[in-house]
């Protein structure tokens, strides 16, 4: 995988549109609307393109179910308060 390829998909899994990740990842100034869109899609199709999003999305589905059961427990913990005892 090339380095632009990286990116192209680092932005593909962080919710570019691939058009928008074409742009962001390689020269595209000069080119038509219609060339990005075929190119992005071409690159979209690669396998290493493709395996790379599915793992980057993979990995980001369970930072935040990771996130989501550590606040949680968090909010449950602080439901759980110590009454002070008597001296």
């Amino acid at each position: 995988m090339t380095p632009k390829q990286l990116k192209f998909a680092q932005q593909v899994a962080s919710g570019q549109p691939l058009s928008e990740a074409y742009r962001i990842a390689y020269s595209a100034q000069a080119m038509k609307r219609h060339s990005i869109h075929v190119e992005a899609s071409r690159i979209m199709k690669l396998k290493p393109v493709k395996e790379k999003v599915a793992s980057l999305v993979a990995e980001s589905d369970k930072r935040i179910v990771n996130d989501r059961i550590a606040k949680r427990e968090a909010a449950v913990s602080k439901t759980h308060l110590t009454l002070p005892t008597k001296a």
